[in-house]
Formats: C-alpha cells, structure tokens, sequence
C-alpha cells in the first residue's frame, strides 16, 4: 500500500460488504491550527478558509496584498498536506470521523488535492453515503486519472449496487495502474461472472494466477467459471487441484460437490458433501443440498435429517424449510408440510418453488382454494410447471 494512499483494496472491500445506515455529514468544520501554541509574528494560521491570522493579525483573505495571498496560498498548501498526513494517522489508528475532519480541512484549504478527495470518497462510503463519495472519486479522477485507486473506488460503488457494466469500465481502466492491478482484476473477473461473461472471468483469474500460482481459491473459482461454461473436464481438474492445495479446504470441497451435483452425479456428490460439512459442521449449505441429493435418491430418512441439520444451523434458511416441506409431504405429515412451506414463504416471500410446493401439499389436504391460489402465484412468478396444475384443477372451476 503506497503511503500516500492509506485508502487501500481492503479498506474499499470492507466498506463494499458492510451495510451501514446513512448518516447525516456535516461538512461545515472549526480549522485549528496545526502549528504549536507558541507562535511567532511569521506564522500565519488558518482560522477558515477565508480567514487567516496573518504576522499577529486576523485578516480577510480577500483584503489581503497580492504579495500577501501569494503567501497564503502557498501556506494553504503545506497546511493542507498537513492535514492529510493528520488524517493518514487518524485512519492508522481507526479514527475515522477525526480523519473525516482533517480531509475536509485538507480540501477546503486546497481544492485541487486528488489524494485527499479520494481518501474522503472512501471514508464517506464506508458510512454509506455513497452519492458524496462519488462526487469525491469523480473529482479525484477529474484532478488525476493516473492516482492508484481512483478509479478502484469507484467501481466499487458500482459493484456494490450491481450496476456491473459501469464497474467494469472502471476497474478496466484501473488495471492500467500497476499498484492497484490484481485488485482491478480480481473484482473485474466477479463483475464478468455476474453477467455471464464466464470465459473472460477466466481470463482475469488467469492473470492473476500468474501472481500467485498456487492461490487454492483463485484455483476453485476458476474451476467454477469454468462449470458455467459448461467446461466440465477443465473445471474438475482445477476444482481437484483446488482441494488438493487447499488440503480438504470446505470450501474447495463445496465446489466439487456442486460440480458434481450440477452434472447429476449424486452419489459423488454425496460424498463430497459430506465431507465438506466433516470439515465445516457450519455449512448449511452443504446440508441442504446433500438433503437435495437424497431426497432425489428416495432416501426420504436422510433427507429429513440434512434438512433438519441446515435448519439447526441457519433457521433462516427458506430452502431448507422448502425441501423438508417436501420430506413431510412424501411422509404423510400434511399439515407439517405446510407448516415449513409457510415458514419458507415467510423467509423468501418471493420463492416460486415454494409456492408451487405449497400448492401440490393443499391439494392433498383438499384445499382446493388454497392450492390454486399458490399455483397462480407460482405462475405469476415464472414457474411453468404450475400452469397446468391452474389449467385443470382452478380455471375448469371457475366455468
């Protein structure tokens, strides 16, 4: 990290995955002096931006001598820098509302200060207020297109609201700067992923691999780019080599079970399940799929116990409480299964499946008003299966 750019990848990926609430910024500051109590009729001392204590008098800027403001300008300068180096501390320290107020002296005193705008861009992200921050990084930019980060940060504010293509056009361009290259890359390679550009995904891990060759994650995920690319045989091969280095990492060993799981190899897939929740008894999500996996086998039993354990771990989880809806079904328990879809519906209002699943388990309860208006709603949000169930069970009704 480059001293003179305290606002680095790792405090921009903290403010990008924090949710904060937004909180009111005052920009208006008291500017105190940075120089000692002891002063000299030499000094001059900033008391605001328009105001100065100049050789023992406190003077209007604008009143000022043109010999006199070319002093005070170049003053305003070192005071500035001063004031950076102050909020470059504070941050060190984390002291950030301190820095806050440093920044906004640093600029007020020197509005063409490229470091300072972007440092303050990060920190007014980090409290949420991400159109300042902005502001703050598009003025950086303007000031200096060449300043590591800058164009770093505001991608990332981008990213943080999905807004990919924009990201992208930014960290492009911030891969240019050789400090902040592999940050570039490596959230250039997500955004790729998140619109299904999955081979130049690829591509960006690659780079990066070039780094750090032997970096299991960037290993797994390039397997898993490569799995949606439909590149079975590339990605089991860096998936293996992913579990392999990261010697049973769960999270190298979920990624194998996914590809397995993916291509319909469920006994694999069991497997590797399993063994990620032997090495991470935390993971729900391993649970819920090997209960997925089982319950496509007809192991209704073992079923009911994967979804029972992802629920103990996460009970927030709706596709848990869905796919044990499922279990009860198959069992006989009705009313139990409508119970966990209630649940699900609950948690994840906008889960079709659910829906769908609520509906078939009314039916045979023989709620008849139920179950239709669950497979309407299961239609209404994209779920084709449904439409014959409304087909034949609701609208013949209706006649």
């Amino acid at each position: 990290m480059a001293a003179a750019h305290p606002c680095g990848a790792a405090k921009i990926n903290h403010y990008m995955t924090k949710k904060v609430a937004v909180s009111t910024f005052l920009c208006v500051l008291l500017i105190m002096p940075l120089v000692s109590s002891a002063q000299t009729e030499d000094q001059i001392i900033f008391l605001n931006p328009k105001t100065v204590v100049f050789k023992g008098d406190t003077l209007k800027i604008a009143d000022l001598s043109p010999s006199q403001k070319e002093e005070v300008e170049a003053q305003k300068k070192v005071v500035a820098t001063e004031a950076y180096q102050v909020a470059v501390a504070h941050l060190s320290n984390g002291i950030n509302r301190l820095a806050l107020s440093e920044l906004n002296k640093a600029v007020a005193l020197n509005p063409v200060y490229p470091e300072a705008y972007l440092v303050r861009g990060c920190l007014l992200a980090d409290q949420g207020q991400t159109a300042k921050a902005r502001n703050d990084f598009d003025r950086a930019i303007e000031l200096n297109t060449t300043l590591p980060g800058v164009y770093l940060g505001r991608a990332l504010l981008s990213f943080n609201a999905a807004q990919w293509q924009p990201a992208i056009d930014d960290l492009t361009k911030e891969i240019g700067n050789e400090q902040r290259k592999l940050d570039a890359l490596a959230y250039r390679s997500k955004a790729y992923a998140q619109i299904g550009e999955f081979e130049k995904a690829v591509v960006d891990l690659d780079s990066l691999l070039r780094y750090d060759a032997d970096n299991w994650e960037l290993i797994a995920e390039k397997g898993a780019y490569l799995l949606k690319a439909n590149k079975i045989d590339e990605a089991k091969a860096f998936i293996d080599l992913a579990v392999e280095k990261s010697k049973n990492s769960p999270k190298a060993l979920f990624q194998k079970a996914l590809l397995y799981y993916g291509q319909g190899e469920r006994e694999e897939a069991i497997k590797a399940f399993q063994l990620t929740i032997e090495n991470d008894s935390s993971h729900y999500q391993a649970a819920y799929l090997l209960g997925k996996c089982y319950f496509d086998n007809l192991e209704f039993e073992k079923a009911m116990g994967a979804f029972d354990k992802a629920i103990a771990i996460n009970p927030n989880y709706a596709e848990a409480y869905n796919g044990r809806a499922s279990v009860k079904s198959k069992n006989g328990d009705f009313e139990g299964a409508v119970q966990d879809s209630d649940q699900a519906i609950s948690l994840a209002p906008n889960m079709a499946e659910a829906y769908l699943n609520r509906g078939n388990i009314r039916e045979m309860l023989r709620d008849e008003e139920g179950a239709c208006a669950d497979w309407q709603k299961a239609v209404e949000m994209g779920i084709e299966q449904a439409s014959p169930y409304v087909k034949e069970n609701c609208q013949a009704k209706k006649k």
